[in-house]
């Protein structure tokens, strides 16, 4: 068994790894259980990932949080308690929650005590049982891995605070003679309640996409390898597609995407769409893909024509450090439409996109040029979506809507038809 890397290579640098909220969670909940159980006093601990290895985390006692008498050598007794938190550390990545307290504190629950609600079980250690607590989230809708009502700690990180706590369980039980009865199927001896908070997590939690998933009160305990990668984007992309998932569920298959705020309010102002868009920044194909395979029926792509039209050229994602080609392709294009040279050479030397457009205004060929890309964007919107009607709409803050891919009116359809149907009109 390895240890996790402390750095990694991101172009030219070597960046500091950092380890998400779901380590930190284990990490202080394994602790924590090694006080109340083992009555050890630890200063790290010990996290096994996901995808195999390990990492050691400091860890701190939350003093207040040990209960139980001190020199006492069995398992713990009804209402016997300890805590321990972590300091998270993002490494090199821009992380809102990097040097936030994350607490985990496990109770011996009295007999009969009734469990929070929402609370999650794990099947493999009978008696264990986890929550959220101050700063950690409540799920308020529909479309994510955890029902309405319970906190908002993911799917790996809860099997990490289960494996981590419930190791030491296990030892302990052993260690007084008791491992048939806690782990093997029968009502156990112990049943303990650990309780993951986060006390800046309500303030923070405003940062996060958590506001638009539906989820208050704090942040999401999350982490699928246990490593935060600087300027991963694996973060974003879960986010995304879970924010997918949640809206085709609320609208029946529809979903709106938008790059960024400005095509939120377009959408909201403009095509005066009701529909919540979902942001997915410069990942127009991870969305795409996301969409298609969550089942989605209709696929509306609204956004600024500095980020679309470089879909004109099969470009996916489109920050600029992965590609540009804005004045390649509009250059391409006006060519297309019978522009002279000198108009070329002003579009290909144009720094910004509204400028390209005011120089094709003045020679007569902004929408000749306009629509030309917009038959490429959708050729390549169709490919990527496969089959799935998807249609797209270009505006500018200067010139408003520059134009729509062409089967956009089809996909806006749909739009109309549910708007109808709402107000108790079935027809089209």
């Amino acid at each position: 068994m390895t240890e996790a890397p402390e750095t990694i290579a991101r172009g030219q640098k070597l960046l500091r790894c950092g380890y998400t909220t779901g380590t930190c969670a284990a990490a202080a909940a394994g602790a924590a259980a090694s006080a109340l159980l083992l009555h050890r006093s630890v200063k790290e601990s010990l996290v096994h990932l996901p995808g195999g290895g390990y990492i050691r985390i400091p860890v701190c006692a939350i003093e207040e949080s040990c209960s139980y008498e001190p020199g006492y050598s069995g398992l713990p007794r009804e209402g016997d308690q300890a805590g321990f938190f972590v300091i998270k550390q993002a490494g090199d990545d821009p992380d809102v929650t990097d040097g936030i307290r994350i607490e985990a504190r496990i109770r011996v629950l009295a007999a009969g005590e009734a469990l929070p609600e929402g609370s999650f079980a794990d099947g493999r250690t009978p008696g264990l049982f986890l929550t959220g607590g101050e700063g950690v989230g409540r799920v308020t809708q529909q479309g994510l891995e955890q029902s309405v009502g319970q906190a908002a700690i993911n799917r790996v990180p809860r099997r990490m605070i289960f494996d981590a706590a419930g190791d030491v369980l296990r030892e302990a039980v052993q260690s007084e003679g008791g491992a048939s009865e806690q782990s093997g199927g029968g009502q156990s001896f112990l049943r303990l309640l650990i309780t993951i908070s986060v006390p800046e997590g309500r303030r923070i939690a405003a940062h996060t996409f958590n506001p638009r998933l539906g989820i208050t009160g704090g942040i999401s305990i999350l982490g699928t390898s246990g490593i935060v990668e600087p300027m991963s984007e694996r973060a974003i992309l879960e986010t995304i597609r879970l924010e997918l998932g949640q809206k085709l569920l609320r609208y029946e298959g529809k979903v709106i995407l938008v790059p960024g705020n400005y095509g939120e309010r377009y959408v909201r102002d403009c095509l005066r769409l009701l529909d919540e868009p979902v942001l997915i920044s410069n990942y127009v194909g991870e969305a795409i893909d996301g969409c298609v395979l969550a089942g989605a029926s209709a696929i509306l792509l609204v956004g600024n024509a500095g980020k679309l039209i470089k879909l004109a050229a099969g470009i996916m994602n489109t920050h600029s450090g992965t590609a540009d080609g804005r004045r390649e392709i509009v250059t391409a294009h006006a060519a297309l439409c019978g522009a002279d040279r000198k108009t070329l050479e002003a579009v290909f030397h144009a720094q910004v996109t509204d400028q390209m457009l005011a120089i094709l205004e003045r020679a007569g060929l902004l929408a000749p040029v306009v629509q030309s890309m917009l038959r490429e964007i959708g050729t390549n919107l169709e490919r990527r979506a496969g089959g799935v009607p998807c249609g797209a709409v270009l505006f500018s803050e200067r010139y408003g809507e520059l134009g729509r891919t062409a089967g956009t009116d089809a996909v806006l359809g749909q739009w109309l038809n549910s708007r109808q149907q709402d107000a108790g009109n079935p027809s089209v």
